[in-house]
């Protein structure tokens, strides 16, 4: 099996099945503490859609994702010129929707809009900063499909 350190970051052009691939070959992160700077990735499709849904939706100007030490977190938006916090999620270790291998994954609660409330992004150790995150859904239909998404740690919340 490979480690975290034998791939390579995935571009843009790749598939959902390579993604897939790429996230089944990494380990889990110890923990997602910290603040994350998002990159969009996946095939052309994915990245047109997003470009057209995610002004219209409740994470538009979405950057990132930051996480306390105790494991809750908040999604990161640019809005106006400044950074907020919206959406808390919470940390868990449970295994993967995708592979049923342990990951790293950021939960939503009832409270959440109802746009993300059966969502759940799960996460494996890309590089030393770098996570790959997938997207899942906790809905019978969707359950096995994963769009991914890259998390980048950064020291300072402005260079978001």
């Amino acid at each position: 099996m490979k480690t975290h350190t034998d791939v390579q970051t995935p571009d843009p052009g790749h598939t959902l099945a390579s993604a897939r691939a790429l996230f089944a070959q990494l380990p889990p992160p110890p923990a997602l503490a910290g603040t994350w700077r998002a990159e969009l990735i996946g095939p052309r499709w994915l990245l047109a859609a997003a470009a057209v849904g995610m002004p219209l939706s409740v994470l538009r100007g979405w950057c990132g994702k930051r996480f306390a030490a105790d494991g809750r977190g908040e999604n990161l938006v640019r809005r106006g010129g400044e950074l907020r916090g919206i959406i808390p999620m919470r940390e868990a270790h449970q295994v993967s929707r995708l592979d049923g291998r342990p990951v790293v994954a950021a939960t939503y609660d009832r409270s959440t809009p109802l746009s993300l409330r059966y969502v759940e992004d799960e996460f494996r150790q890309l590089g030393p900063d770098t996570l790959l995150g997938m997207m899942t859904f906790r809905l019978p239909l969707l359950r096995r499909l994963g769009l991914p998404f890259l998390l980048h740690r950064v020291a300072d919340e402005h260079a978001l």
